[in-house]
Order: structure tokens, then C-alpha cells, then sequence
């Protein structure tokens, strides 16, 4: 059996990075957090985790929740879109969700990407035949 982890973690390490560059570039700012996994045969989970923007911080700090999480909800629906363009663009993979979580602490906005394992697979599967 040939075992493709590597070429696997590659593409992980790949996706991790450029959903981090993609956040850089219209944010300004580093992710908290961002991590691809794996789950059962191929299925890929993608954690995003981002700092709350300077106006979503303001508005916190005068008391506008409400308001600073709909602009933070308003922020991540136009990265989601672009997220949605780099991942099945640039990757070939299909994106089956892109879920907003809201964690206990308002000041946390994280997006939960699923993706499909079919086209993990064939993209593995590519990365594999273009290595000599």
C-alpha cells in the first residue's frame, strides 16, 4: 500500500498558508488561528480563527455588541466568498460549507470550512504524479 501522507501534509500545509496570505491581504492583520485536518478518508476540515478588526474592537469597547458582531459576520461573509474562489481555484478542491462559528467570547469569529474528500483525493493524487 502506498501510504500518500506526505504529499497529504503538504497539501495541509499548503492549504494553511495560503487561507492565512488570503486573510493577510484584505485584513491586515495574522489569524489567530488556522489549522487543516483530515477526517475520515479524505474529508478536510478547515478552522479559521481571526482577530476581531479595529472598528469590530471599537465598537466592543463602546459597548455595541450587537452592531460589532454583525460587522464582524459582514466581514467574514466577504471572506467567505474568496476563501470559497482560493480553495477551488487555486487547490481544485470542492467546498462542501463554510459555517460562521461565534465562540463564547464575543471577540472570536471563526469559519469552519468543509471540504469535499473527492476532490482532496484527486488533488493528492495529482501532487503525487507531478513529483519525479
Amino acid at each position: 500500500m502506498i501510504e500518500p501522507l506526505p504529499n497529504l501534509q503538504a497539501l495541509t500545509a499548503s492549504i494553511e498558508a495560503a487561507v492565512e496570505q488570503l486573510f493577510y491581504a484584505y485584513l491586515g492583520t495574522r489569524l489567530d488561528w488556522v489549522e487543516c485536518r483530515v477526517i475520515e478518508e479524505m474529508d478536510f476540515v478547515i478552522r479559521i480563527e481571526r482577530p476581531v478588526s479595529a472598528t469590530e474592537n471599537y465598537l466592543f469597547q463602546q459597548q455595541q455588541d450587537t452592531l460589532a458582531l454583525e460587522m464582524g459576520l459582514a466581514i467574514n461573509q466577504a471572506l467567505k466568498n474568496r476563501l470559497f474562489v482560493l480553495l477551488c481555484d487555486r487547490f481544485g478542491l470542492a467546498v462542501a460549507d463554510i459555517s460562521f462559528l461565534q465562540s463564547a467570547q464575543l471577540q472570536k469569529l471563526d469559519l469552519l470550512v468543509l471540504l469535499d474528500g473527492a476532490s482532496a483525493a484527486k488533488s493528492v493524487k495529482s501532487a503525487q504524479r507531478r513529483k519525479p
